[in-house]
């Protein structure tokens, strides 16, 4: 039975990002599998669909094909990374906006859009091309450039984006960095999302990708992630932080109904609902049946 905890901190987690690797799967497929996901018992898991904008003609000729019956499309939800032209392909963001209305039967909304920005500078730019109406979110490095940037996002109103893995060992950020990262959005009163490598709920070793060859790392644990996130805006210091990031026992953590528990530090269902709905917002993964598999096999849901 799945502890109101536990639900409290995961519920509407995952944006499924099935075309991005290592999934990296063809439109048709990857659509299929949000309906069925939404349809699922574990759809309460679920948040958007993730959807370049350079691949928004594929999806409306996939969802022509799709049509199944008592799907409600109006129920669904894109977030959009953009290319290196944000205007370009803000204009297209508002065009299918427009096509897919609410008010019609098929009606999508892409709601937000990401973008990779190295700096203050390249945030402020972009975000003067991305109207009020869409919720943006900017993928900025754990670099010397980290407070500065932070500081610009949180001027504009938009959202920080972190990468958590990849395909390699070199694209895992270390606990202490980001400790650092959930400490200065913070300070600085940023939400933000995760993206990559968060397949298991708790940190420990797994491939790289989902060929036969490859080599397995350690990766993050997204309950670790999203716990040490929910502690951090409620104060606890970036040396808590790194070590309940670097916790590899699933049985340290006690979920109840009331709260949860990591070696003697304490967060309630409260403090836990405000910082996924205004901090700690969602975790992009081209995998759904995996996190949710792993969440089952540790008798979790």
């Amino acid at each position: 039975m799945t502890t109101e905890s536990l639900r409290t901190l995961v519920a509407g987690l995952v944006d499924y990002a099935g075309l991005f690797p290592p999934a990296a799967l063809t439109m048709e497929p990857t659509v299929k599998n949000y309906d069925a996901y939404r349809r699922g018992e574990n759809s309460w898991l679920l948040a958007r669909l993730v959807m370049p904008v350079a691949r928004l003609g594929e999806f409306e000729a996939a969802i022509e094909k799709l049509q199944p019956s008592g799907t409600d499309f109006r129920a669904w939800k894109l977030t959009s990374p953009v290319g290196p032209n944000v205007a370009a392909d803000v204009v297209k963001i508002l065009e299918f906006n427009q096509r897919h209305a609410p008010a019609e039967k098929d009606g999508f909304t892409i709601e937000s859009v990401e973008m990779r920005a190295a700096n203050a500078q390249e945030i402020r730019a972009a975000a003067s091309q991305i109207p009020k109406s869409l919720q943006v979110y900017f993928e900025i490095p754990l670099s010397n450039t980290l407070e500065e940037s932070l500081g610009a996002i949180a001027e504009l109103g938009a959202r920080a984006k972190v990468r958590t893995g990849g395909e390699s060992p070199e694209m895992f950020p270390s606990g202490a960095d980001l400790a650092h990262f959930f400490s200065l959005c913070a300070k600085k009163g940023v939400a933000f999302k995760a993206s990559a490598g968060l397949h298991r709920p708790v940190r420990g070793s797994q491939r790289y990708t989902y060929k036969p060859d490859s080599a397995s790392g350690i990766m993050h644990g997204f309950l670790n992630v999203f716990l040490t996130a929910s502690f951090v805006r409620e104060g606890t210091n970036e040396h808590d932080a790194t070590e309940l990031l670097a916790e590899q026992s699933p049985a340290a953590f006690a979920w109840d109904e009331k709260g949860v528990a990591w070696r003697g530090h304490c967060i309630g269902n409260k403090q836990l609902a405000a910082a996924r709905k205004l901090f700690c917002l969602t975790v992009g993964s081209c995998s759904f049946q995996e996190p949710t598999d792993n969440l089952k096999a540790l008798g979790l849901i």
